[in-house]
């Protein structure tokens, strides 16, 4: 794998005007919606006491949580920011990270030359700001 490029996470969405919510802890006697066979998923299931409420579509989960059907969703911290960003529903992040996600690009072993390219490509958007303006510009934080 490269250098990482993109560290997000599982980040928890609720209404702009729930105060309640801040981490998975307060999501006790709670539901909380997730895409089904995800890590996001696998999380929820353990935290005692929160409903799971599980989901084919993020879309599906957003128009439950507006609709006071759940209290919340977990989702990509990147992927949330847009979708709220974008659909205008009343959403807002909440708390920070539930745990971090790193990714990088799988290189073949047999590709030394391809991953050190890669990496001088990843450092670069890094270190000049271009990775954090094309996150401002497209999701929003």
């Amino acid at each position: 794998f490269s250098k990482s490029y993109y560290v997000s996470g599982a980040q928890l969405i609720v209404k702009k005007d729930n105060t309640e919510i801040t981490s998975l802890d307060d999501c006790k006697n709670k539901k909380i919606g997730v895409t089904v066979g995800t890590t996001y998923e696998e999380k929820a299931l353990q935290v005692p006491g929160v409903k799971v409420v599980t989901y084919k579509t993020e879309v599906d989960q957003l128009m439950d949580l507006v609709n006071g059907n759940i209290d919340a969703i977990i989702t990509d911290k990147y992927i949330g920011a847009y979708t709220i960003k974008e659909s205008n529903l009343p959403l807002k992040l909440a708390g920070g990270l539930i745990y971090e996600e790193i990714l990088g690009i799988p290189v073949r072993k047999q590709d030394p030359k391809l991953l050190e390219e890669l990496n001088k490509a990843v450092e670069t958007i890094t270190n000049d700001g271009t990775f954090d303006r094309l996150a401002t510009k497209w999701f929003g934080i």
